[in-house]
This record gives structure tokens, C-alpha cells and sequence, in this order.
């Protein structure tokens, strides 16, 4: 069972409880509340954090916290609780709220899902590692800094972390050198030509941001009316040339920290249309890996021959 099913099942609970209140007077006690109100904040932080900054892991002990309090208030459903009770309405009125606030919830995430509209379908661009979405998916909540942007709206940001769930080895002052993506190989996720080419830009230390070069080091690959950006790369890494043919699986570049990036990671987004040397210029495509639209959270499992993505807890 994963999340999006149990917030469906848990709304229902809500509806039917809120029922029972107002037209049986079930009597609920202030702690029932209490845990409808942290298992509705878990579950709106799953679609909104990255749990990355603390760790992978995070996901899954949420995920149990989630199930915990869906247990529990399903119980308490067919309960009767007589202790302290509140009154039955004001009960009613604020479960059907958090029930109306769940649905609310998930037809947002789930949308990301099921958009058929303006989609392409390419390959994972780095290889041999454990990576996750930072940012990424139709809603704002978990796409923040690309949302509003006309041309990235559906972009990805993309780390690497380790077994213990942590995307970098913690060192005072913290180096870019400490994130485990930073030097990593990105290559080709498609076939196409190259368009544009920038490789000078310095990367800086993490959390300081180029705001002159918003995109750093980056290339953007042509194929048709299709673009596909990278960016974030590291100086002098990137090895084609405007204007070269690439096949999916070239060698493009390492992953870097340069332009407004407060962390090393690898942003990629697509566009269709536009000039063929334009970041964001043209209508904003959602990127699949492996027929799969992915967001914040998302883990990809990636070998050299195949590719493995775990959607959320």
C-alpha cells in the first residue's frame, strides 16, 4: 500500500466519521484530533519536502508514522470514547475539513501523474548510483524554484546519496567536493545536436549563488522541435561542441556547482519549440524516465543497463 492510497482511504475515514458526529453525536477526545492534524502535516510534508536534507530514510519512518496514525484513527472510528468529549458538531465540521484539505491534497500530486499532455519519454542521464528529485512535478509545493518559470516549470533538480541516506560527507566548511553527485558523468539522454554550449563559468562553494549565470555550465541538446537542457556543470568539463551530432549515451560533462545553484546537483528540463539556442524559450515538457514522470522524493536506482525508480513512500 503506498502513500496516495492510504490518504484516499484516510479522507473517506474522515467523511464517515464526520458523519457519524453529526448525526450520531459520536463523541471524539482532543488527542484524536491531535493525530488527524499531524497525520494531515505528514502527509502534505511528503509532497513538499525533501527529505534528502535529512535523510532517505526520513521517507520511509513518515510512511510508518502515516500508517500509524490511519490505524489509529480507524479504530477510534468504531470506538466510542466518552472521556472528555468535545462537542459532536464542531468535531464534524473540522474533520470534514481536514477530509475536504486531503482530497485537495492528492488530486494535486496525483496530477503530475496522469498528464498526458506535452510528455517525452528519454533516458536517465547519469549512471551508477542511487539518485533522488530535489525538486521536480507539477505543483508548486514540490517544484518551487521552477514552477513559475515559463520555460523549466517541469524541471528536475538531482542528487546522489548514499546507504546512509545522506546526499554529502558532512566537512567544516562544507566543500562542493563533499557532495557525492559533484563529478559525476552526465551523458546524452537522447540523440540530437548540440545547440549551444557554455563551459566557463567557475562553480562556487555550496549555498552562494551566481546569479549572473543562472544556469551555469550547460548544454542544450536539439532533437526536432524537442530541447533538452542540462546545466549545473562543472567548469571546463563538458567535452561536445555546437553544432556536434550526439547519440543517447555520449559523454557530455561532469556535474558541477556553477550558477544559481546552492548545492552541486543536475537540473534538466525540456522544452518543445523555441530557438534552438534558448534556455527557455518554448512550451514546457514533462520529462519521463522509463515511461515514468517522476517528482520530489522520487529515488532512481541507476546501473550501467538499467534503471530502477521507486515513487513515494
Amino acid at each position: 500500500m503506498n502513500l496516495p492510497i492510504i490518504v484516499v482511504i484516510l479522507a473517506i475515514v474522515y467523511i464517515i466519521l464526520s458523519v457519524k458526529l453529526i448525526f450520531f453525536k459520536h463523541p471524539v477526545e482532543k488527542n484524536v484530533l491531535l493525530v488527524i492534524v499531524i497525520t494531515e502535516l505528514l502527509i502534505i510534508a511528503s509532497f513538499s519536502i525533501p527529505w534528502i536534507w535529512l535523510s532517505m530514510y526520513f521517507a520511509i519512518i513518515n510512511f510508518l508514522l502515516v500508517l500509524s496514525g490511519f490505524i489509529l484513527i480507524f479504530i477510534k472510528l468504531f470506538k466510542k470514547i466518552p472521556r472528555n468529549p468535545l462537542k459532536a458538531s464542531v468535531n464534524a465540521v473540522f474533520i470534514l475539513v481536514m477530509a475536504i484539505i486531503l482530497f485537495f491534497s492528492i488530486i494535486i500530486d496525483l496530477y503530475y501523474d496522469i498528464k498526458t499532455a506535452c510528455q517525452t519519454n528519454i533516458a536517465f542521464p547519469l549512471r551508477h548510483g542511487k539518485y533522488t528529485i530535489i525538486q521536480g512535478g507539477s505543483c508548486p509545493s514540490g517544484n518551487l524554484t521552477h514552477f513559475f518559470s515559463s520555460g523549466s516549470k517541469y524541471g528536475l533538480d538531482i542528487v546522489k546519496f548514499s546507504w546512509w541516506g545522506t546526499m554529502c560527507e558532512f566537512d567544516i566548511p562544507l566543500k562542493s567536493e563533499n557532495f557525492l553527485i559533484y563529478g559525476d558523468s552526465v551523458f546524452s539522454p537522447c540523440s540530437g545536436i548540440i545547440t549551444k554550449v557554455v563551459y566557463h563559468v567557475p562553480d562556487h562553494p555550496p549555498f552562494i549563488l551566481d546569479n549572473d549565470n543562472s544556469a551555469g555550465n550547460y548544454v542544450i541538446i536539439r532533437e526536432d522541435s524537442l530541447k533538452i537542457c542540462l546545466s549545473h556543470l562543472k567548469q571546463y568539463s563538458i567535452e561536445v561542441e555546437y553544432g556536434q551530432k550526439v547519440e543517447k549515451g555520449d559523454f557530455i560533462g561532469l556535474v558541477g556547482n556553477s550558477g544559481r545553484s546552492l548545492i552541486p546537483h543536475l537540473h534538466i528540463h525540456a522544452v518543445w519549440g523555441g530557438d534552438s539556442n534558448t534556455l527557455l524559450q518554448g512550451t514546457p515538457v514533462v520529462i519521463s524516465f522509463n515511461q515514468q514522470p517522476v517528482k520530489i522524493n522520487n529515488i532512481i536506482l541507476r546501473r550501467k543497463n538499467f534503471t530502477i525508480i521507486l515513487r513515494e513512500f
